[in-house]
């Protein structure tokens, strides 16, 4: 037995991991091969079609055992599989890798990668957005405790509450869409980036060397950057990382949030039938989802600043100490995302209100979410907002801790310049009335939420 990352085994969606299995990384490189040698066969280089057709069959074929064994005696990853692959493929052994340099296949395959991941995540945004979406119709009418500071503060909905939530989903998404449509790649560029080696080839015909890449760069469905080194720029990798500490960040406020409602019982995760919560304490019911996106999504962000490092201390046109880094690193923040768009899914597929708890809570509270209508309401009669100010203040610090409601009442009432009617300091602190535009405001953003991206 030997360490296993719960990355490969427990966190992320199956399609993300298999997204970044060695037999993706690996058949998309021989893909990167066959659509350079494709290329190069119709810009009239000696690659036939046959020795291509040989290359597409092998394409998914691998030797584990003997790709072991070749890197470890050359030492190199890239040639190791130009080896095996060249074993696989004798006829077409002569052109494989003709012109390239390892970069070639390894940051246009990851490109590749990232694009398909990156559409994964979006499709679970998408999904995130109806969920939260049809949570806050059902919802934006129920008035909550709001909290400041985590002191309890101006009531407002439980759906205007999640439609924050919903709103950071959309500007994490908008950063992914954006992300995704001004991702550039290596392209086919050679060692130094110059395209010298393929300028070589083809008799040093520019229109010729660059009618190659835009050929590769079709077939893959790649867009190329105009100026790289050895490899794209990493900022790239930083375009990325962005978005998902984006994502990171918008999941990691709304489990922290849950946590916090599920300590007061008015929202709760789900839970299934058969589900524990401790092995020491038969009726708890812990946030597990929650708190699993707060401890991955803050592994995310730290990992996710690697990518600027990386990018800043890139020496000149190449150097190989991004290798070993991003090796683990891109992989991981992309796994990680996908645990933490996959828990949130769960969450918001089975988000449960607790609307009697939740009404306890706000009735406990009633007096101290009243006291800015009340205020707003003596000033409106003429009262000086100062003296009412203080007055208030006074009333509702002794009342937290000494008397009821209608003591409270009764106490404000007794205040000399009190002249609010009964009715005037019951519309004031009428639950509907204290929470303001929250409920229109949930519902608006729905809809605009839906016009904007469905």
């Amino acid at each position: 037995m030997t360490y296993e990352s719960a990355l490969s085994s427990r966190y992320g969606s199956k399609t993300m991991r298999e997204r970044f299995s060695n037999q993706q990384k690996y058949s998309l490189w021989r893909e990167c091969w066959i659509a350079l040698a494709q290329a190069q066969h119709e810009a009239g280089l000696d690659v036939t079609q046959e020795q291509i057709d040989e290359m597409k069959s092998s394409q998914d074929v691998f030797d584990w055992d003997q790709l072991e064994r070749l890197e470890a005696t050359l030492k190199h990853d890239v040639m190791a599989h130009i080896h095996h692959y060249a074993q696989l493929c004798p006829l077409a052994a002569p052109i494989i890798h003709l012109g390239a340099t390892s970069a070639f296949v390894s940051d246009n395959a990851e490109m590749i990668q990232y694009h398909h991941a990156l559409n994964e995540l979006e499709d679970d945004l998408m999904l995130i957005r109806h969920q939260l979406m049809r949570f806050i119709m059902a919802t934006a009418h129920v008035p909550t405790v709001g909290y400041t500071h985590y002191q309890v503060a101006q009531p407002t909905t439980i759906g205007k509450r999640f439609a924050m939530y919903l709103q950071d989903i959309d500007l994490a998404l908008e950063e992914l869409k954006f992300t995704q449509s001004t991702l550039r790649t290596l392209g086919v560029k050679g060692t130094t980036g110059t395209q010298a080696s393929f300028l070589s080839l083809v008799n040093n015909n520019e229109a010729l060397a660059q009618d190659i890449e835009d050929k590769v760069m079709k077939t893959l469905g790649l867009k190329p950057l105009t100026i790289t080194g050895q490899t794209y720029t990493r900022l790239m990798d930083v375009k990325i990382c962005n978005t998902l500490e984006m994502i990171g960040a918008a999941a990691g406020k709304f489990a922290q949030d849950m946590r916090l409602m599920m300590h007061d019982g008015i929202v709760l995760e789900p839970f299934g039938q058969n589900q524990v919560g401790s092995s020491a304490m038969p009726y708890k019911r812990n946030p597990i989802l929650s708190e699993k996106i707060s401890g991955l999504s803050r592994k995310l962000i730290l990992d996710c600043t690697n990518a600027s490092m990386t990018a800043s201390t890139q020496w000149f046109e190449r150097s190989l100490d991004d290798s070993s880094n991003r090796r683990l690193l891109m992989p991981e923040v992309f796994i990680l995302t996908s645990e933490i768009t996959q828990s949130m899914i769960k969450i918001t597929q089975g988000c449960v209100l607790q609307v009697q708890v939740n009404d306890a809570l706000f009735k406990e509270h009633h007096v101290m979410l009243s006291i800015e209508n009340i205020l707003m309401a003596l000033v409106q009669m003429g009262g000086d907002r100062q003296i009412w100010h203080e007055t208030l203040r006074t009333l509702s610090l002794y009342h937290r801790q000494h008397n009821t409601m209608d003591e409270f009442v009764e106490t404000l009432q007794a205040q000399v310049g009190y002249n609010l009617s009964v009715h005037q300091l019951n519309d004031a602190m009428d639950p509907k009335k204290l929470v303001g535009l929250a409920p229109q405001q949930a519902l608006n953003y729905v809809k605009e939420s839906q016009e904007r991206y469905d």
